[in-house]
C-alpha cells in the first residue's frame, strides 16, 4: 500500500514537471519566433531605408541594428541557457531522484524476493528469468539516463562556445563602429572648416565690395558736383549774357521811348519795396493833390495865364497810371520768377518721375507730370493762385554731405535714413490758401498723381532760434534730420522777412516754408542719427537738460510748453534699427526687411558745388541788377556800353567760379587721392584675390583628402557592413542550428520520458508478480501448513 502511494506522488510529480518543463519550453520557443519575427521586420525596414539614406547613417542604422540583435540574441541566449540549465537540472535532478528512488525500491523488491526466494519454497525459473529482464531494464534505464545527462552536458558546452562566438562578433562590429564614427568626426571636420574658409572669403569679399563701391560713389559724387559746379556756372554765364543782350534791347527802347526806359527800370526793383514806396508815393500823391488843388492859384504864372488853368489833376492821374504799370510789371515779374521755378521742377520731377509712382496708382498708367505743371503754369497766370505752389517735397530734399562729415555720420546713410523717416510727406505740395489746396488736389487726382497738399504760412518768423541743442536740450553734436539736411540760410530768409518778401527759394536746398512744416508735422528736430542701438539708447535716454523755458535746467528759447524735450526718436546707420521714446523706455519699430535701402529720392550735395552753384546764380543776378541800374542811370550808347560792361563782368565773374569749382586745388587733391586710393584697393584686391586662390587650392587639397578619407572609410563602412551581414548569417545559421538541436534534446527527453514510463510500468508489473509470488508463496505455506496439521491429525 505504501508502495503505491509512493508510486502515485511519484507519477504526479513526473507529470507536474513536465508539464512545466513543456509550458518553459512552449514560451520560449514563442519568444524566440517573436523575436525572429522582429529581426526579420527591422531587418526589411532597414533594407528598405538604406537606399534613401547617406551610407554614414545606414552604417549607423545597421550598426544599431546589429547592435540590438546582438543585444537581443544575447539576452535570449542568456534566458535560454539559463532556462535550459535551470530545467536540465532540475530534470536531471528529478530524474536522479526517481532513479534512486527506482533502485532502492528495486533494491529492497530484490531483497524481499532473495529473501523469500531463500524461504521452504523457491521461485520458479520463469519468475527468475522475468526478473533478470527486469534488472536488465532498469539497467538499461540507469544507462539512458547517464546518455541524456552526457547528452546535456554536451549542449551546455556548445551553448558556452556559440556565446563566445556571439561576444567574439560583437567586438569585431563595435571595431567596424568605432572606425566608421572616426571617418565621419574627419569628414564633418574637413566639411566644417571648408565652410568657415568660404564664409571667411564671402566676409572679404563683401568688404573689399562696399569699400570699392564707397570709393566710387564718393568719385562719382565729386564728379557730379564739379559737374554741377560747371553747369551752375554755364548757366550763370548764360543768364548774364541774356541779361546783357535784355539790357542792350531795353537801352534800345529806351533811346526811342523814355516811358519803356522806365519801366524796365522798375521791373529790377523788389517787389515788396516797390509796393511800401507806391503806397508812400500814393499818399504823398493824395496829400499834395488836395494841397495843390486848394492852392493852384499861387502856381499860376503869368507868362502862362493865356493857355487856360493849370491840369493839376491830369497830372496826378498820369502819374496814378503810370504806377499801375509799375505794379503790373512787379507782378510781371514775380510770376516769370516763379514760371522759372515751376520749370526747374518739372525737368527734375520729369527724371525721377519713377521715384513718385505708388503701386495703387499703377492701374491708371503713368503719371502725368507734365501736365500737372502746364496745368499749374496756367492757373498761375489766370492768378488763381497767389504764389507757385513748393513741392513735391522730395524734390527738395538734399542732404548736406559736410554737416554729416562733421557729425561722423555716412551721407549715404544719413540720405536712407530720411527717405525712411520722411516717405510719407515727399509727394506732398505746399500752397498758401485752403482754396489753393482743394484745387491743387483736384489737379493732381487728374493727373494720377498722389493726392498730397498742405496749406502753410509762408510768410512767418524764423523757427531756427528754437531749433537749437541748447533751446531743445539736446547733447551738443548730436546728429539729427534737420541739421542733416540743406536748408535755406537763415541770413537769407531774415533779409526777405526785413523786406517783406515771402523766400521760397527751391535752388538745392529746402525752403523755410517746407523746413517749418516738416517740423511742425515729422519732428525731424528730434530725430537722431546714431551709430547703433547701443548709442542711440545712450541718446533717447539722457538728461532733458531742464524744463521747457526753466532756467535753472537749460537755456531760454526753448520749444513751448506741450512735448517733452530732448530727442523723440532715432535710427541707427550702422545697424538697421528704429527706437521711439516711450515713457521710460523705448520702443522698437519696424525696419525694411533686408536692410535699410534708398531708392534715391533724397539727394547728396557738398558746399562747394551749392556754393558754386550760389554764386554764379548771384553773379546772373547782379549783372542783370548792374544792367537795369546803367539803364535807369543814363541812356543812349553810354547806357548800352554801362550794360556790355556789367554783362562782361558777370561772365568774368561765372567763369571765375566755374574754373575754381573745375580746377580748385581741393578737388584735385581729392580727386587724385581717389584714384590713388582706388589704384591701392585695386593692388590689395588683386593679392586678396592671390590668398583666395591659394587658400581655395589648400582646400580644395584638404578637401580632396577629406572626400579620400571619407570615401576609404565608406569602403571600410560596406566592409563592415559586409561583415556584420555574414555575422548575422552565421548568427542564424548557430541559432537555427540550436533550435534543431533543442528540438533533438526534446524529443530525446521525451524518448527517456517514455523509457522511464515503461520502466516505471515494468517495475509495477514486477511488484504486482512479486506480490502474487508472495501470495502464491503464502498459500503454498497455509497448505503445507494444512497439510502438515492433517498429516500430524492422522499420526494422532
Amino acid at each position: 500500500m505504501y508502495t503505491d502511494i509512493e508510486r502515485e506522488q511519484q507519477q504526479q510529480e513526473g507529470e507536474a514537471s513536465r508539464i512545466a518543463a513543456a509550458a518553459a519550453a512552449k514560451k520560449r520557443k514563442e519568444d524566440l519566433s517573436r523575436c525572429r519575427k522582429e529581426l526579420k521586420t527591422e531587418a526589411a525596414s532597414l533594407k528598405e531605408c538604406l537606399p534613401h539614406l547617406r551610407a554614414a547613417e545606414a552604417a549607423a542604422a545597421a550598426a544599431a541594428a546589429a547592435a540590438a540583435v546582438a543585444d537581443i540574441e544575447r539576452e535570449q541566449q542568456q534566458q535560454e541557457g539559463e532556462a535550459s540549465r535551470m530545467a536540465a537540472a532540475a530534470a536531471a535532478k528529478k530524474r536522479k531522484e526517481d532513479l534512486s528512488r527506482c533502485r532502492k525500491v528495486l533494491q529492497e523488491q530484490r531483497e524481499q524476493q532473495q529473501q523469500t526466494l531463500q524461504g521452504p519454497s523457491s521461485p520458479s525459473a520463469a519468475e527468475a528469468q522475468q526478473l533478470a529482464e527486469k534488472e536488465t531494464a532498469a539497467a538499461a534505464a540507469a544507462a539512458a539516463v547517464a546518455a541524456a545527462e552526457a547528452k546535456l552536458q554536451q549542449l551546455q558546452q556548445a551553448t558556452a562556445a556559440a556565446a563566445k562566438a556571439a561576444t567574439k562578433a560583437r567586438a569585431v562590429s563595435t571595431d567596424a563602429e568605432l572606425l566608421l564614427q572616426a571617418a565621419q568626426y574627419e569628414a564633418r571636420q574637413a566639411n566644417y572648416e571648408q565652410q568657415q574658409q568660404q564664409k571667411l572669403l564671402q566676409r572679404l569679399q563683401q568688404q573689399q565690395q562696399e569699400r570699392r563701391q564707397a570709393l566710387r560713389e564718393a568719385f562719382v559724387r565729386e564728379k557730379k558736383a564739379l559737374q554741377q559746379a560747371a553747369a551752375a556756372a554755364a548757366e550763370a554765364a548764360a543768364k548774364a549774357e541774356a541779361a546783357a543782350a535784355a539790357a542792350a534791347a531795353t537801352a534800345a527802347s529806351r533811346e526811342t521811348s523814355g516811358a519803356q526806359q522806365q519801366q524796365q527800370k522798375n521791373q529790377h526793383q523788389h517787389q515788396q519795396q516797390q509796393q511800401q514806396q507806391q503806397q508812400q508815393q500814393l499818399q504823398q500823391l493824395q496829400q499834395m493833390r488836395e494841397s495843390i488843388t486848394k492852392r493852384i492859384g499861387l502856381y499860376v504864372q503869368p507868362s502862362m495865364q493865356g493857355g487856360g488853368p493849370p491840369d493839376a489833376a491830369g497830372l496826378f492821374a498820369a502819374q496814378k497810371h503810370h504806377h499801375h504799370q509799375q505794379q503790373q510789371q512787379q507782378q510781371q515779374q514775380q510770376q516769370q520768377q516763379q514760371l522759372q521755378q515751376l520749370q526747374q521742377i518739372r525737368e527734375s520731377i520729369t527724371k525721377r518721375i519713377g521715384l513718385y509712382v505708388q503701386p495703387s496708382m499703377q492701374g491708371g498708367g503713368p503719371p502725368d507730370a507734365a501736365g500737372l505743371f502746364a496745368a499749374v503754369e496756367g492757373l498761375l497766370l489766370q492768378q488763381q493762385f497767389s504764389r507757385l505752389p513748393v513741392g513735391p517735397l522730395g524734390e527738395l530734399l538734399y542732404i548736406d554731405e559736410d554737416a554729416c562729415a562733421a557729425a561722423g555720420v555716412p551721407a549715404a546713410a544719413a540720405a536712407a535714413i530720411a527717405e525712411e523717416h520722411l516717405r510719407p510727406h515727399i509727394h506732398t505740395f505746399l500752397v498758401s490758401s485752403l482754396a489753393e489746396q482743394k484745387l491743387l488736389l483736384q489737379l493732381l487726382l487728374q493727373h494720377r498723381l498722389p493726392p498730397r497738399a498742405a496749406a502753410v504760412t509762408f510768410c512767418c518768423s524764423p523757427y531756427a532760434p528754437r531749433l537749437t541743442d541748447a533751446a531743445l536740450g539736446i547733447p551738443p553734436g548730436v546728429c539729427t534730420l534737420y541739421k542733416a539736411l540743406r536748408k535755406e540760410e537763415p541770413a537769407a530768409a531774415d533779409t526777405a522777412q526785413q523786406q517783406n518778401a515771402c523766400s521760397t527759394n527751391t535752388r538745392n536746398c529746402m525752403p523755410l516754408a517746407a523746413v517749418h512744416f516738416l517740423v511742425d508735422v515729422a519732428s525731424i528736430e528730434r530725430v537722431a542719427i546714431a551709430e547703433d542701438s547701443r548709442q542711440l539708447h545712450a541718446l533717447l535716454h539722457g538728461p532733458p537738460g531742464g524744463p521747457p523755458r526753466g532756467p535753472p535746467g537749460g537755456p531760454q528759447g526753448g520749444p513751448p510748453g506741450g512735448p517733452r524735450r530732448g530727442l523723440r526718436e532715432g535710427y541707427g546707420w550702422r545697424e538697421a534699427v528704429h527706437l521711439r521714446r516711450q515713457g521710460r523706455g523705448t520702443e522698437g519699430l519696424p525696419t525694411a526687411r533686408g536692410g535699410r535701402q534708398a531708392r534715391g529720392v533724397v539727394r547728396l550735395l557738398s558746399a562747394d558745388a551749392a556754393a558754386a552753384a550760389a554764386a554764379a546764380a548771384a553773379a546772373g543776378t547782379a549783372a542783370a541788377g548792374t544792367a537795369a541800374a546803367g539803364i535807369a542811370a543814363g541812356g543812349g550808347r553810354t547806357t548800352v556800353d554801362a550794360a556790355a560792361a556789367a554783362a562782361a563782368a558777370a561772365k568774368a565773374a561765372a567763369a571765375a567760379a566755374a574754373e575754381k569749382a573745375k580746377a580748385g586745388p581741393d578737388t584735385a587733391a581729392r580727386a587724385a587721392a581717389l584714384e590713388k586710393e582706388l589704384q591701392q584697393e585695386m593692388e590689395t584686391e588683386q593679392q586678396l584675390l592671390q590668398q583666395k586662390r591659394e587658400t581655395d587650392a589648400a582646400a580644395r587639397k584638404k578637401l580632396e583628402t577629406a572626400a579620400a578619407a571619407a570615401a576609404a572609410a565608406k569602403a571600410a563602412e560596406s566592409a563592415a557592413a559586409e561583415e556584420l551581414r555574414e555575422q548575422l548569417k552565421v548568427l542564424r545559421e548557430k541559432l537555427e542550428a540550436k533550435e534543431r538541436e533543442r528540438e533533438k534534446e526534446k524529443r530525446q527527453q521525451q524518448q527517456l520520458q517514455q523509457q522511464l514510463d515503461k520502466t516505471a510500468a515494468a517495475a509495477a508489473e514486477l511488484q504486482q508478480t512479486l506480490e502474487e509470488t508472495q501470495q502464491q508463496i503464502k498459500n503454498n505455506k497455509q497448505q503445507i501448513e494444512d497439510a502438515a496439521a492433517v498429516s500430524f491429525i492422522s499420526l494422532l
